[in-house]
């Protein structure tokens, strides 16, 4: 894959896991995902902020390789 393609999937990756995140919380503020249903899958907001984080810094850290490399 080239990098601009990593570049281009992991920015809006991190945005679809930023955007999965505030759905979710507003899905447990809202109760409609209870929060012993989050407890069980142990899945939880925080999870997809830091995904999205961890998909920003990907970004980030790629572009800089593509423009070192250019």
């Amino acid at each position: 894959m080239q990098l601009a393609g990593l570049v281009r999937l992991t920015y809006w990756g991190g945005w679809a896991a930023a955007g999965v995140a505030v759905l979710y919380k507003l899905f447990i503020l809202l109760q409609l995902v209870g929060v012993e249903q989050a407890v069980a899958w142990q899945v939880f907001p925080r999870h997809f902020w830091q995904l999205s984080f961890l998909l920003f810094l990907m970004c980030i850290a790629t572009a800089a390789v593509r423009e070192k490399s250019a």
